[in-house]
């Protein structure tokens, strides 16, 4: 039953003639269908504005609780559970709330009310709380974000609390006298807590609470869990636990140890366990001792620099230690000498670079190992023999280059997940595939190339590998499992993304091999996002994996990015005829390469093959065709070369395929083509030809392209436009071939009229009545020609520049590219110290011009990876301006944004680089396609006094759509998420986590979540989204499934709290894996890189993120959510 009373509820001011009703909104719910054993409702009061002094009477509340009593499974309880939950939206300091109730004590009720305050905001007075204990008893108190809790030494209305959560206000710059204080209110209690067995204390990040002497013990004799976050334990001495008492309670459920509980001095099945977590502290270890029996131990970031064998000798029966966030560099070889009941040892974020041999060998029972994000190189042979039942290890982030041979030998039997990401390991372990039980094992981030995943495949043991799949089968799905059933069971995951597996081809190069790799990709569900995959040469993978896609439910999505014609594609999903593998072959023309091409046709049942060498000649200096070429069936591929004229050569007849689009072809004779009667494919288009043979309609040839040429409306071809127009004409860019007639009229031709397609005939004329005077004119005039031709030639550029600033003339170098589908003008590209020279001299002129201009440090999309926010805008930009000067060569992200923009620019036959270049510089240049291109001498000088109209006259004429730069910046589109068909993730689902360090609470829920709940975005905190209690780690994973993004705002406070980096490390995790921008990372000031993770420091390498202090900041994160 949900009871929900919203609207502003005036309280009665009874008792007080001075304080005002708190005008508030009150959200009631009965949780018992939420909550398996908890609370049984939940109360909460909403505060809007600062309302310091008013009073919320509490009648209705003890009136309305009488519904949830009346629910039949609550007939026999003695007690209902309830979360009064007071939030305020400002400061707790100067917002004090009072308590106050119009009821008498009813002690005949049959039924009270134990009450669970939590106060977030807020101010509330001890002497105030007396009220909730007439009515029942408060059994737990939560302070959140700043909440004060203004002391009494008569503290009786808490004496029956049972858990505690208690925070200092950190505002160091306020009024308050408690603040001031530095104390939590309860020293000021003058009776200790005896029922209190749960305590969590949390003081300042910049100013730590320091714990005197037998404090603790003293106020809380009977502790069981211990809580310390930003305490100072350096100078006082602390023993854990200092009660023999235990709590129990005989149902072994959570809501009974809060109603039925009682203390015995032996330790049962049913008592609640110990535990001691210190966090982000000043922690002198030797002043800790831990004696007794403990279940749970959690050292976080408290500086922790060694252990001693004496550490934890004296501990009986813990299961879970957790030392990581501390400077660990050894452990010695009998700190877990005492721990045979460990279960999850926790060692994550420190500065191991060395494991002992045998350190690890008492721990019998270890189910989890975390050692990530620490400096181990190397791990020892037999390092884990002695975990056998150990069924996760988590080695990410480490300096792991090779692991010994045994690795995880022992563990085929327990094993479940491994990690070992963003190491740099060149080699696959074998025998963790071998465990019956596996379903993870994460290797991306690492340094596999083709050659160690081909010694992968060749080293895999074919029935290792078939019985574990079926033993694994047969655990999932019982007895009855066969192999030869059609679908499989769900597989296990490999996970070798992010590496450098080029060529897979290679793994199957045998009968052995092809078997191996079956077995695989059958057994396992291997992911290779983000490899280099190569499909130019790939006969056999696509054939085995679409049979093992056909016979699974999850198939098998590895995607082509070579060669170019086949970006993007499944590789599933390549035929036989698409690919090509290099061959050295006798008459292969120098500087080109050949390949050979396997083509399979089918007739009369039977597979016939056939062989088609390439020669690949693309990009190329040459202006003549070899007059030798290998023998066999050929394609020739000729873009984007020299050619100025096309001959006969004697190979034509065994060719097929002539590719000379993107050339400066102006001839081609009739002899040639007749000589290209066997060609079935030739590609003319992009040249200069003027005029075309007619013997062409005589050849074979069923496809042809003679696009963006030059042709003349003349006689020569007249017969053209009949042709085209017939449907048997092979050229299938019919509709765009262009000519001109009266020198400068271009139409289409098929256009264009019968008319126009004459010849004019010259009148012939006496060569004896003019040789004279020509030649004499010719003579004279000839030297200055010449003189004035050099001057044009070597100051071309100069000239045209000059002449489109002073005349506005813009007839030369006209864009060959279409760009109409282009959104940008410009994106460019510079070194981050050469921003001042490049807004001033750059930018500056193309937005007054009305360009549309992008920027590398502010128009990234948060969230993607830099190299992908570079391809996308670079492949939406008209021009790619790229400034060079000498930090650009230390630049690995500007040299990989240069190599994207140029093979962009090849692969387009553009001319959409604008290069920049301090001519001073160019001999340390080491890019070899960088240097190619500033040999051409296609670049403006760095010092040139006309850059700024040299950077204009190469800048293609604007659109009708481009009017300004505040326009063009609001409207700027992300192409990164244009296409989310291929999603997980249901985008009708709007929710947006964020998550924050408390500093900035003030600020995010008072202006960024409503800024962003006015774009209709549901924005939700994302700790708030679980119930007090709950352990986070097993239910995030499902929460992070429900959202879109997940806002993540960093500071050096946060580094140092473990809860927040589990969450982020999870939210990396799953942002890596996805192709949306799930995590968007933003920093609220300068981060001390001596606090980051390697997995965090390599996510801020490689995704783009935002800064809060940036102007902007709201306007890429609105971007980023789209």
């Amino acid at each position: 039953m949900i009871l929900v009373i919203i609207g502003a509820i005036l309280g009665l001011a009874i008792g007080q003639e001075n304080r005002k009703p708190c005008m508030y909104k009150v959200i009631g719910s009965d949780t018992s269908i939420r909550y398996n054993s908890s609370l049984d409702g939940e109360i909460t009061y909403l505060l809007a504005e600062n309302q310091s002094g008013c009073e919320i009477d509490l009648s209705g509340l003890y009136t309305n609780l009488s519904t949830l009593y009346n629910s039949s499974f609550r007939h026999n309880r003695k007690e209902l559970f309830i979360s009064l939950r007071i939030f305020c939206y400002e400061d707790a300091v100067g917002n004090d709330i009072h308590l106050n109730s119009s009821l008498e004590q009813n002690k005949n009720h049959k039924v009270k009310v134990a009450v669970q305050i939590v106060l977030r905001s807020c101010s509330l007075f001890v002497n105030e709380l007396h009220i909730l204990k007439n009515h029942g008893r408060i059994w737990s108190i939560l302070q959140t974000n700043s909440s004060i809790i203004h002391p009494e030494s008569d503290c009786s209305s808490l004496a029956q609390l049972q858990i505690l959560s208690s925070r200092l206000p950190c505002d160091t710059n306020s009024r308050s006298s408690a603040i001031r204080a530095a104390r939590f209110f309860w020293e000021f209690c003058s009776k200790p807590f005896e029922t209190v067995f749960n305590l969590k204390l949390e003081g300042c990040f910049h100013e730590q609470y320091e714990i005197k002497q037998d404090l603790l013990q003293h106020t809380f004799p009977k502790l069981q869990t211990l809580n310390l976050k930003y305490v100072n334990l350096t100078k006082s001495f602390v023993t854990y636990p200092w009660t023999n008492v235990y709590i129990d309670t005989p149902e072994g459920k959570y809501i009974s140890y809060l109603s039925s509980n009682y203390e015995s001095v032996v330790k049962n099945a049913s008592s609640f366990p110990r535990e001691i977590t210190i966090r982000s502290s000043d922690v002198n270890i030797s002043n800790v001792k831990f004696i007794g029996d403990i279940s749970i131990i959690t050292l976080n970031s408290i500086h922790l620099k060694s252990l001693n064998d004496n550490t934890f000798r004296n501990v009986s029966g813990l299961t879970r230690l957790d030392l990581s966030y501390n400077d660990l560099e050894m452990i010695d070889l009998n700190v877990f000498q005492m721990l045979t009941k460990l279960k999850y040892l926790y060692l994550r974020m420190n500065k191991l670079t060395v494991l002992l041999p045998d350190v690890f060998n008492w721990l019998h029972n270890l189910l989890l190992l975390d050692l990530s994000n620490n400096k181990i190189k190397i791990l020892n042979q037999g390092q884990f023999k002695h975990l056998t039942k150990l069924e996760e290890v988590n080695l990410e982030n480490n300096e792991i280059t090779e692991l010994p041979d045994d690795f995880l030998k022992g563990q085929i039997h327990s094993i479940r997940t491994l990690k070992l990401s963003w190491n740099p390991l060149e080699k696959i372990p074998v025998y963790p595939l071998y465990a019956d039980g596996v379903a993870q094992i994460f290797v991306s981030h690492c340094r596999i190339n083709s050659s160690s995943f081909q010694a992968f495949i060749d080293s895999l043991s074919h029935n290792d590998l078939t019985a574990a799949y079926v033993s694994n089968a047969v655990r999932r799905s019982g007895s009855d499992f066969s192999p030869d059933n059609k679908y499989f069971l769900r597989r296990a995951i490999l996970d070798l993304s992010f590496n450098q597996i080029g060529t897979i081809e290679n793994a199957v190069t045998s009968e052995s091999l092809m078997f191996k790799f079956q077995d695989l990709i059958k057994a396992f569900y291997v992911s290779l996002t983000g490899n280099p995959i190569d499909c130019t040469c790939m006969p056999n993978i696509p054939q085995l994996i679409s049979e093992i896609n056909k016979d699974s439910v999850t198939g098998i999505k590895w995607i082509c990015v070579y060669p170019l014609e086949l970006k993007g594609r499944l590789v599933s999903s390549i035929s036989t005829d698409e690919t090509y593998c290099p061959i050295l072959i006798e008459n292969c023309p120098d500087c080109c390469s050949c390949f050979a091409r396997e083509t399979r046709q089918t007739a009369n049942g039977h597979n016939n093959y056939s062989s088609t060498i390439i020669v690949d000649c693309r990009n190329l200096n040459i202006t003549h065709l070899p007059e030798k070429m290998p023998t066999g069936k050929l394609e020739l591929w000729f873009q984007n070369t020299s050619l100025t004229q096309l001959t006969a050569r004697d190979y034509f007849r065994n060719t097929t395929v002539l590719d000379a689009s993107h050339n400066r072809i102006n001839v081609i004779t009739p002899t040639a083509a007749i000589a290209l009667t066997n060609l079935t494919s030739l590609k003319l288009d992009h040249n200069n030809l003027t005029s075309f043979p007619v013997q062409i309609m005589s050849t074979n040839i069923r496809m042809l392209t003679l696009a963006n040429n030059p042709f003349l409306c003349d006689c020569r071809i007249r017969w053209m436009k009949t042709w085209l127009l017939k449907r048997t004409s092979p050229v299938t860019d019919w509709n765009a071939i262009e000519c001109s007639y009266n020198t400068s009229k271009v139409n289409q031709m098929v256009s264009v009229s019968e008319s126009f397609f004459v010849c004019h005939s010259q009148s012939t004329t006496s060569i004896s009545e003019h040789i004279i005077f020509p030649s004499v004119v010719t003579g004279c005039t000839l030297f200055v020609l010449v003189s004035i031709s050099l001057l044009i030639y070597f100051q071309r550029f100069t000239i045209k520049v000059l002449l489109f600033m002073h005349f506005g003339i813009h007839s030369f170098d006209k864009q060959k590219h279409d760009d109409a589908n282009m959104e940008y003008d410009a994106f460019v590209l510079y070194s981050h110290n050469d921003d001042a020279f490049v807004q001033k001299n750059i930018v500056k002129g193309l937005v007054i011009k009305g360009y549309t201009v992008l920027n590398l440090y502010e128009d990234l999309v948060v969230g993607f990876t830099f190299l992908n926010n570079i391809e996308q805008l670079i492949n939406k930009s008209r021009k790619i301006i790229f400034s060079v000067t000498e930090d650009t060569f230390n630049d690995d992200l500007l040299m990989s944004a240069w190599n994207i923009a140029y093979e962009t620019a090849i692969n387009n036959y553009s001319n959409s680089i604008i290069l920049i270049v301090d001519s001073e510089i160019v001999h340390k240049c080491q890019d070899i396609n960088l240097r190619k291109y500033i040999k051409t001498g296609k670049f403006i000088k760095r010092k040139s006094k006309i850059l700024q109209s040299s950077v204009l006259y190469l800048m293609p004429k604007q659109t009708s759509n481009k009017n300004g730069e505040d326009e063009n910046i609001e409207e700027i589109s992300i192409p990164m998420i244009e296409d989310r068909s291929d999603s997980d993730i249901d985008f009708k689902n709007n929710l947006v986590y964020i998550t924050y360090p408390d500093e900035l609470d003030n600020e995010i829920r008072k202006k960024l979540i409503p800024d962003l709940q006015v774009n209709n975005i549901d924005i939700r905190i994302f700790e708030n989204e679980f119930a007090p209690g709950t352990d986070i780690r097993d239910e995030i994973q499902e929460k992070l499934d429900q959202s879109r993004h997940f806002i993540f705002i960093l500071s050096n406070e946060n580094l140092l709290d473990e809860v927040k980096m589990f969450i982020l490390s999870t939210v990396i995790s799953k942002s890596v894996l996805c192709k949306d921008n799930y995590l968007l990372l933003l920093t609220s000031e300068n981060i001390i890189a001596s606090y980051l993770s390697n997995e965090i420091e390599n996510y801020l390498n490689k995704y783009v993120t935002a800064s809060m202090a940036d102007p902007k900041f709201e306007t890429r994160l609105l971007k980023a959510l789209k």
